[in-house]
């Protein structure tokens, strides 16, 4: 009787901790379900601005969020390159925008796939290994997608300034 009075409490305090959520958890993995838990339910829909200024270097991105499609802009001011902007026609899977980017630079129109880590108050871009396919740069494998910390757009209030 004993034996199997432990085993149960063994079973018992191994069930009720693995079932315990984790106090620890990172402020941002809990943005970024949120933002998910929207996508999932439709309550994302709607219009979005993020930017990133410093001194040097600026990132403006515009998206509206629809029942089956992504639409918006795109603007980049970065030190010692050449400005950039345009439009992004995308989806959201998830908390990741994936887009392509259709945009003017030294006189060329160029189209390049963009990803970016949405949560509710930032917008983190992706970069990865990428290939050219049917006159466009794509990421050749999305799960691969790094989403660092080089600009860390904050969520803006939109204005009706046009990119």
């Amino acid at each position: 009787m004993k034996k199997e009075m432990f085993s149960l409490l063994i079973v018992v305090l191994l069930f009720s901790c693995n079932n315990q959520k984790n106090p620890a958890q990172q402020p941002n993995q809990m943005e970024n379900d949120s933002i998910a838990a929207r996508v999932l339910t439709g309550s994302l829909l709607g219009e979005y601005c993020y930017g990133y200024t410093n001194k040097k270097d600026s990132v403006l991105l515009h998206a509206n969020i629809g029942d089956s499609a992504l639409t918006g802009n795109l603007y980049y001011n970065l030190y010692e390159k050449d400005k950039n902007s345009g439009t992004i026609t995308g989806k959201m899977k998830g908390d990741t925008l994936t887009a392509d980017y259709t945009f003017m630079s030294e006189g060329n129109q160029s189209v390049r796939e963009v990803a970016f880590l949405l949560t509710d108050s930032t917008a983190k871009e992706g970069y990865g290994e990428m290939m050219e396919k049917n006159n466009k740069m794509v990421f050749i494998n999305l799960a691969k997608i790094k989403f660092d910390n080089s600009f860390v757009l904050s969520k803006k209030e939109c204005s009706e300034k046009k990119y």
